[in-house]
């Protein structure tokens, strides 16, 4: 499967950590982690120049600093920490688990203000930390006072106005949905291999694959969410699996404490913040993402197996500038009442004919809310997801686009849980309408722009 000895047999749960760190750290002829841990937080490396080297301090003696380390340092990277510190450093070898502790430990504040404010402060413009700018509100106001002038001069025609270019919109709409399906039906509309294509991939080539599963107040399914994503046909020891838990949800701590997850699962307790939405948890998880591909699941998803292989086919037969590759998602419980079955229907339109045809046109795709595998490092440029926005798929799809970048679809799907009960699809499609209507309004400050970015 290609790979370093020592982490695909970790993987393999053939050995564990402490062997194999202690092993690494007396070739190497370095330290390997104790108990002697004293965060000074005086005294903590700048943020970027650690994440660059892979360096945390742990410990502060009278004549040197003792630095964690995931692999050893060079000699340039550890003469520019000694420059930095104006003192000598010892290295201690720390497994992937223990540095991820270290770094929420130490570093936390500052993941925890990039998740939430770093769209919001490089690019105003793309975030809905404020939903109306004046200028909207302005229209808005316009717009009521023109309605209400309407009906003072003559209500009957003002009405019937009204429903006439609300009939010619939807009209015009269910006309272009009807395009869209056109093209959605003709084959290449989406990325389909056989069992053939992925016999012949050389799993030496494939890269390493972030999960990212962000949860809460999902405890009771995790052991379900562990065993679909131990099936996905994977090399393990190229996986990164990153589990995001919310500071408050205890009970999802405690559960996960207490199962033996294999090391290449990361525990990420997000800390407490506003806004609290999975966007910014998905941020969080991101910042230290070693991936060279990203994907989001929600607990419940059971994708197909062979998901993560296709799309990295799909990447390969893309153009370069395919930053994206949205899989298809449908219901596992599609025969459990008549909401889940007009669920199913919706979802199937969606997936199978729609966004497939919204590919072949060459426009912005929405992307759905899992199951959407990226580039690690575009999404990094990009900033990722909108933590203000209930809706950060759909908003990334058109930030995605307006930076020139494309998405492509993928025939592998993931299967959810539809919403049964009537209240539930509610507030759930309440949400998704809301999150519509942000889009909306953060994109179209500036229409003329826009439309030079989208086309009309």
């Amino acid at each position: 499967s290609g790979g370093v000895l020592g982490v695909i047999l970790l993987s393999l749960q053939f050995i564990e950590p402490e062997q194999l760190y202690r092993v690494l750290a007396n070739q190497n002829n370095i330290g390997r982690i104790g108990s002697e841990l004293q965060f000074d937080f005086e005294t903590k490396l700048p943020e970027q120049l650690a994440r660059r080297i892979g360096a945390i301090i742990i410990h502060r003696y009278p004549n040197r600093y003792l630095v964690a380390v995931n692999e050893p340092l060079n000699d340039e990277q550890k003469l520019e920490l000694e420059r930095v510190l104006q003192s000598p450093i010892e290295q201690v070898l720390a497994s992937n688990r223990e540095m991820e502790l270290f770094w929420t430990e130490v570093y936390g504040n500052e993941m925890l203000d990039e998740s939430t404010s770093k769209l919001a402060v490089e690019q105003p413009h793309n975030s809905a930390s404020v939903t109306f700018t004046k200028q909207q509100l302005a229209s808005v106001a316009a717009c009521i006072a023109l309605v209400a002038a309407g009906v003072v001069w003559n209500a009957k025609v003002t009405l019937i106005s009204i429903v006439v270019i609300v009939q010619l919109f939807y009209f015009l709409m269910t006309a272009f949905k009807f395009l869209i399906v056109l093209y959605g039906s003709k084959s290449g509309a989406q990325y389909r291999f056989t069992p053939e294509d992925l016999e012949q991939l050389d799993e030496r080539e494939l890269p390493i694959y972030t999960i990212l599963v962000p949860m809460y107040k999902e405890s009771e399914i995790i052991p379900n969410l562990i065993a679909n994503l131990n099936r996905l046909d994977y090399p393990k020891s190229k996986l990164d699996i990153r589990l995001l838990i919310e500071q408050d949800d205890f009970e999802a701590q405690a559960r996960l404490k207490n199962m033996n997850l294999p090391p290449y699962y990361t525990v990420l307790v997000v800390p407490d913040s506003l806004p609290k939405t999975k966007p910014k948890a998905c941020n969080f998880g991101l910042i230290r993402a070693r991936g060279h591909y990203v994907v989001i699941y929600d607990a419940e998803d059971k994708p197909d197996p062979d998901q993560l292989k296709k799309v990295h086919l799909t990447f390969q037969a893309c153009p370069s500038n395919t930053a994206c590759v949205q899989a298809k998602l449908n219901y596992f419980n599609s025969e459990q009442n008549l909401l889940t079955r007009w669920f199913t229907q919706e979802y199937s339109m969606w997936f199978e004919l729609l966004l497939p045809g919204i590919m072949r046109l060459d426009i912005p795709i929405p992307l759905g809310g899992t199951s959407n595998h990226f580039k690690t490092e575009v999404l990094k440029q990009l900033n990722a997801w909108d933590p203000y926005n209930v809706t950060e798929d759909a908003d990334l799809g058109i930030r995605l686009y307006k930076e020139g970048y494309k998405t492509a679809i993928v025939d592998s799907r993931t299967w959810e849980e539809a919403n049964s009960r009537f209240g539930n699809w509610i507030r759930q499609r309440s949400r998704w309408i809301k999150g519509y209507m942000q889009t909306w309004l953060v994109h179209m400050r500036k229409p003329v722009r826009l439309a030079q970015a989208l086309g009309i």
